[in-house]
This record gives structure tokens, sequence and C-alpha cells, in this order.
């Protein structure tokens, strides 16, 4: 039984992200978002508590929408096995984000089957 007060849309989109206490500005894409949150794949993801910001551009239609969260969950293959075919990444809970932001979460809910599960994929290592 889903218990999210959001439905979560499985779509890939991409995003810039920049943690807390960091210059560097990663390119990234989403596997998953809701009005309240997103999971984003990652091959190095930061820790539980990490503040990010996190920026969506819309090719189609030049939107940009701004976002602020907080990493949530962690998943990646160093801490446990993740499934075949699971991606690494970090979900974060958003705290702050605009309407427009939650008309596409909407507008994309209306159009697609919400997924109840949270896809993984295995961490890439760095050598």
């Amino acid at each position: 039984m889903n218990h999210r007060k959001w439905p979560r849309i499985n779509v890939a989109l991409s995003v810039e992200v920049r943690f807390q206490n960091r210059e560097e500005l990663i390119e990234a894409r989403t596997l998953n978002i809701s009005r309240s949150g997103l999971f984003i794949g990652l091959a190095r993801p930061r820790p539980i508590g990490t503040r990010v910001r996190i920026g969506i551009s819309i090719g189609s239609t030049g939107e940009r929408y701004l976002l602020e969260g907080v990493v949530v969950h962690r998943q990646c293959a160093e801490e446990r096995p993740l499934a075949p075919g699971a991606i690494a990444g970090v979900g974060v809970f958003l705290t702050s984000a605009s309407p427009e932001y939650e008309k596409l979460c909407d507008e994309l809910a209306a159009s697609a089957p919400a997924q109840a599960g949270l896809p993984g994929l295995a961490c890439a290592r760095r050598t």
C-alpha cells in the first residue's frame, strides 16, 4: 500500500545539482518526481541530511524550476547490494518548490501512471 501524499511520476528530467558547501555543479537525471520530492541518479550519492539546490530545465518549453531540499534517502551498492538494474542516487525531500513546479507534477501525474516503488541502480565506483 502506498502512503504517499503525492503520486510519484517516473520521468527522466535533466537536472543541475549543487550540494551544500560545494561549488561543484553536477549534471544528472531524475528517475522520478513528485510535488514533495524527487529521486536523482548519481554515481556518488551524498549523505542523508545534505542540503541541495536543484535546477530543472524543460527543453521543449524553455521553462526552468529552482528547487531546494534535503537528502532523505541514499542508495548505493557500497552500502548494501542493489537489485539487478537498480541505480545509485539520492531521494530528496523538497523544502522549497514553486507553484509552477507543483503544476508540472500535476500535469505529468495526469498523463502518466504513478509508481509506488523506488527504482535503484548499482553505484559507480571511482578507481
